[in-house]
C-alpha cells in the first residue's frame, strides 16, 4: 500500500452519522479525495490536484454564475477570506455528470494499466481485497456513485452535478467547492500537493484530508445556520442520496470506500483540533506547513506539531527479486488498516500510533523457495517506531497479523532496527475473502477514537485543564476497551445510533478515568 501520494458543530458518534449531518464520507466527494484513491491504490500517473482539461489561461469570468452569486459572500465571512477572483461553475445532469467524473477504461495506457494490476496486487498481498475483484470497476462505481461535485484547481472550475436553480442540499455542496476555490486561490493547492511530494516526510493524502476537513467544517457551520425547516430539508435530501449511493456501493470492497472516504472522515477532527488551538489561522499555517503525516489519521493531535519520523532502512531486494515502480511511502494508517483487518482494531491503533516511519515497494518474484507461486508479486516494507518498545510492538502486532494469512504468504523480520515485512500475492484464484466487516469496524474506531481525543482537548483547553496528551490517549483507548462500546463497533454502521454510542461513552468516562489515575 502506498502513502506518499500516502468537527466543528457538536460531533456525532458514529460515521453514519456523519454521513447525515455534513457531506458524508462516501456519498460526496470534490476531485482531490478521489484522485487521493488513485494515489493511495498506486493507480495511475494522475497528480492528486488536476486531471481534467487543460491548464488554466487565467482567462477568468467577470462575475460568478449567477446560480451561486448569492453563496460566495457567505462562504468569504464564514471562512475569514476574500475571493481574488470568480471562477467558472459548471452545471451538468446526472447522465453528463456521471460520464464526465467516469473512469474511461480504453484510454487507460499501458503505465497506468501495470499500476492498476501492481495496486490489485498489493492489497491481496496484505489481504484487504479478495482475489476476485476488479478494481478498476470498484473505484469507477465509487466515483460515479459519491461524487456530487468538483473543485479542479488545473483549470480553475467547479462542475456540479444537478440544475439550477439549486435546492437548499445544492447549495450546501457548492459552499463546498467554494471553499476549495478559497483555499486554491490564497495557499494554492497545486503547489502544496508538489511541496508534499517532493518532501521526505508528507503525506499527499494528510494533506488531502486538512483541505477536506477544512471545507467540511466551513460547510457544517452554513448548514447550521440554515432555518429548521432547511436543515431537515438538507438532511432528508441526504438522507436520500445516502441510501442510493449504499445500494450503488454495496458491491465495492470496503477497502476502496475506505480510502476514497478517509480525508471526510478523519480531515474535520484534525480541523476542529486546530481551530480549538488556534482557530482559522492555525488552519490557515496547517495549510502553508502542508507536510504532515499518516499520523493525522491515527493520532490527530500530531496536527499540531511537527511531523516525529525517523529514518528508515532503505528497502533492499533479494535474489530472484525484480522491484517494480519506486519505494513508497508505508504509513500510520496503512499500518493501522493492515493490522486492524486480522486483529483487535483498538490493539492495532496503539501500535501504529508508535509509526515513526515506513517504507515499501512491489517486487515480481521469479524465483522462491516457498511454497508460493514461482512467478508472482510481493510486497517487502520496513517500519520503524518512535522507540525500542514501540518498535517491538509494531513487530508483534505484524507478526500475528502474518499468523492470519496463508500459510508461506506473509513473513515478519528484524532489519537494522526496523521491521521487516513481506506479504506476497495469493493470486486472483485465492479463496480467502476480504475482510470488509473488520475494516468497517477499524473506520468506526478510529472515528471514535478521534472523537474522544478532541471532545478531551477541546474541553480541557476550555476550562483550563492542563489534560497531557498521553492522559488524553488513555482515557480514549480505555474507552474503546470498553464491552459495551466493543460491541457497538461490531455492529454494522448503518445500525449505530448516535444516542446508544453517546450514551455508553458516558458510561464509560469513569471507568477509563479511573484506569487512568485521573480525578476530576
Amino acid at each position: 500500500m502506498t502513502g506518499a501520494p500516502d468537527i466543528w458543530p457538536p460531533p456525532t458518534w458514529s460515521t453514519r452519522a456523519r454521513h447525515r449531518r455534513g457531506r458524508g464520507l462516501v456519498i460526496t466527494a470534490v476531485i482531490a479525495g478521489v484522485l487521493m484513491v488513485w494515489a493511495l491504490l498506486g493507480v495511475g500517473a494522475f497528480a492528486v490536484w488536476s486531471t481534467l482539461g487543460d491548464e488554466s489561461d487565467d482567462d477568468y469570468p467577470t462575475a460568478w454564475n449567477p446560480a451561486v452569486a448569492d453563496l460566495v459572500p457567505e462562504v468569504e465571512v464564514l471562512r475569514d477570506l476574500s475571493f481574488t477572483h470568480p471562477v467558472p461553475v459548471r452545471f451538468l445532469d446526472e447522465d453528463e455528470f456521471r460520464d464526465f467524473v467516469a473512469i474511461q477504461a480504453e484510454e487507460l495506457d499501458e503505465d497506468e494499466r501495470r499500476d492498476l494490476a501492481e495496486a490489485e496486487s498489493t492489497l491481496r498481498s496484505l489481504g484487504l481485497l479478495g482475489g476476485s475483484v476488479d478494481l478498476l470497476d470498484a473505484v469507477d462505481t465509487a466515483l460515479q456513485s459519491s461524487v456530487l461535485a468538483l473543485y479542479d484547481s488545473e483549470v480553475e472550475e467547479i462542475v456540479v452535478r444537478g440544475t439550477p436553480p439549486l435546492d437548499v442540499s445544492q447549495q450546501v455542496t457548492v459552499v463546498h467547492e467554494l471553499v476549495h476555490v478559497l483555499q486554491d486561490q490564497h495557499f494554492d493547492l497545486e503547489a502544496l500537493g508538489e511541496r508534499v511530494e517532493d518532501s521526505k516526510t508528507g503525506s499527499e493524502d494528510a494533506l488531502v484530508a486538512l483541505i477536506e476537513g477544512d471545507a467540511t467544517r466551513i460547510e457544517d457551520e452554513y448548514v447550521s445556520e440554515l432555518g429548521a425547516a432547511e436543515q431537515r430539508e438538507v438532511e432528508e435530501q441526504q438522507e436520500s442520496e445516502l441510501g442510493r449511493a449504499e445500494d450503488e456501493l454495496a458491491d465495492v470492497p470496503r477497502i476502496v470506500t475506505t480510502l476514497f472516504s478517509a480525508p471526510y472522515a478523519y480531515g474535520p477532527w484534525a480541523i476542529q483540533a486546530l481551530v480549538v488551538d488556534g482557530g482559522d489561522s492555525a488552519v490557515d499555517e496547517a495549510l502553508e506547513r502542508a507536510t504532515f503525516t499518516q499520523q493525522i489519521f491515527t493520532d490527530v493531535l500530531s496536527v499540531l506539531r511537527p511531523p516525529d519520523t525517523m529514518s528508515v532502512p532503505r528497502v533492499s531486494v533479494g535474489e530472484g527479486e525484480t522491484a517494480l515502480g519506486d519505494p513508497e511511502t508505508f504509513g500510520a494508517f496503512d499500518l493501522y488498516l493492515v493490522l486492524a483487518s486480522r486483529i483487535d482494531p483498538t490493539r492495532a491503533l496503539e501500535i501504529a500510533q508508535g509509526w515513526a516511519g515506513g517504507r515499501s515497494r512491489t517486487v515480481t518474484v521469479t524465483d522462491t523457495d516457498t511454497d508460493t507461486d514461482t512467478d508472482g508479486k510481493c510486497m517487502l516494507a520496513n517500519i520503524v517506531g518512535v522507540d525500542r518498545a514501540a518498535t517491538e510492538a509494531i513487530r508483534d502486532g505484524l507478526e500475528e497479523w502474518a499468523s492470519a494469512r496463508p500459510e508461506g504468504f506473509a513473513s515478519v523480520s528484524d532489519i537494522d532496527g526496523a521491521v521487516g515485512l513481506r506479504a506476497c500475492d495469493p493470486g486472483e484464484g485465492a479463496s480467502d475473502e476480504a475482510p470488509d466487516a473488520e475494516i468497517e469496524r477499524a473506520a468506526t474506531v478510529l472515528v471514535l477514537y478521534d472523537l474522544l481525543i478532541v471532545s478531551l482537548f477541546a474541553e480541557a483547553t476550555e476550562f483550563d485543564v492542563d489534560l497531557p496528551a498521553g492522559a488524553m490517549e488513555c482515557i480514549s483507548l480505555s474507552v474503546l476497551r470498553d464491552s459495551d462500546i466493543v460491541e457497538l463497533t461490531e455492529r454494522p454502521q448503518e445500525l449505530l445510533a448516535e444516542e446508544e454510542i453517546t450514551a455508553a461513552i458516558e458510561a464509560a468516562i469513569p471507568v477509563a478515568l479511573d484506569d487512568c489515575g485521573l480525578a476530576f
